[in-house]
């Protein structure tokens, strides 16, 4: 029998699939890697990651079985890793195709992701604070952001860390010929630290800096989207050339995946450490099938990319308010997740107002973008 959490997955799939349109017999769809397609798969990871979050709590991780739904507990890292590639490719691509691009680096790319991030951080401080300790330390620590009230916005503090390396290795042209080795060190510089610090165990929050497996687990698709910009004409020719045998592989390869990961997470995991013993074998074996599968389920995606156009007025209304969506539907989940209310409707109200406030600080962040960006 349905459990009923599970008309969620028609829904997921009919925003998704909605006016998708079929390459031809020996045809590919050449914008597969432009900007809009890469909003509209970027909307839908926000949407993706709203029913991973919801699913993750009436499930208790998975403890409880809702039906089919209890798959999203698993899915989370994949719609990130969709973010970190597009991320690190347009990023690279910005700099290979546009004039001068690095000149006002910080007020163009900066504006767009850190007043999203103060405006709502301001938002959950506003709400969350009065419930939470009075530590005037703990509070500036809030404010500022230093210490997450609300963990989803480690997103942002990470790519404001990895667009600063960016601009630092890659501002001289006369220095770029090692640039993406140097972007290597750094993402492993970032990865292996957060590893090695473990998990926040101070704060309600959980929310220091880098102390957390959502941390790194995702961080190298932005490496992945670094090389594929630069390798863009000979991938996708290569691609072309072995369409059907890379899709097939690719295929079977994540399945196999997929269930390795989840083998792995229950016999290792991140969660076994206790005082003294930080268990870093576990998390690394566990980081390794993470990563291994996140990649090759972004490559699968591309392919099938190549063939499907995922392009409709839904995911392009989604893929708007898409960094919105992510940083402020969590504040619902907070306010309405110990409410007892019965599970539909708790997804329901937790969309409606994360869309809703989405949509209102879209429009606060677009206004304010536009003042720093010296834009009319």
């Amino acid at each position: 029998m349905l459990k009923p959490l599970t008309i969620f997955i028609p829904i997921l799939l009919f925003v998704l699939l909605f006016r998708i349109k079929c390459a031809k017999k020996g045809n590919y769809h050449e914008d597969f890697l432009e900007l809009n397609q890469a909003k509209c798969l970027q909307g839908f990871a926000a949407v993706t990651i709203i029913l991973h979050h919801l699913t993750q709590l009436v499930t208790s991780y998975g403890v409880v079985n809702k039906g089919f739904i209890n798959i999203f507990n698993d899915l989370g890292i994949f719609c990130t890793g969709i973010f970190f590639f597009y991320s690190g490719y347009g990023l690279y691509t910005s700099l290979l195709t546009k004039e001068n691009y690095l000149d006002g680096f910080f007020r163009k790319r900066y504006s767009a992701i850190l007043i999203p991030f103060f405006v709502i951080n301001l938002l959950f401080c506003l709400v969350r604070l009065p419930m939470q300790e009075k530590n005037p330390v703990f509070i500036i620590c809030n404010v500022l952001g230093v210490i997450l009230l609300n963990s989803n916005m480690w997103y942002i503090v990470e790519i404001a860390i990895l667009y600063f390396a960016f601009y630092i290795i890659f501002k001289n042209p006369n220095k770029r010929k090692y640039g993406l080795v140097k972007m290597v060190i750094v993402v492993v510089a970032m990865i292996v630290g957060s590893l090695l610090l473990g998990h926040d165990h101070y704060t309600p929050s959980q929310g220091i800096w880098f102390m957390g497996e959502w941390w790194y687990n995702t961080t190298a698709l932005f490496l992945v989207g670094m090389l594929i910009a630069k390798y863009r004409q000979g991938i996708v020719g290569f691609a072309k050339k072995h369409y059907i045998v890379l899709l097939s592989v690719s295929t079977v390869l994540f399945g196999g995946l997929f269930v390795l990961r989840k083998f792995v997470g229950g016999v290792f995991g991140y969660w076994t450490e206790y005082p003294g013993h930080p268990e870093y074998l576990d998390k690394f074996i566990t980081l390794l099938s993470e990563t291994t599968v996140v990649v090759v389920f972004v490559l699968l995606l591309l392919l099938i990319s190549m063939k499907l156009k995922f392009n409709n007025c839904i995911l392009r209304f989604f893929g708007k308010i898409a960094l919105e969506l992510y940083l402020v539907h969590n504040l619902f989940i907070m306010l309405l997740g110990d409410k007892k209310l019965p599970d539909i409707l708790l997804y329901i109200l937790v969309y409606a107002g994360g869309i809703g406030l989405a949509l209102f600080f879209h429009w606060i962040d677009g206004k304010l973008v536009k003042v720093i960006q010296g834009k009319k």
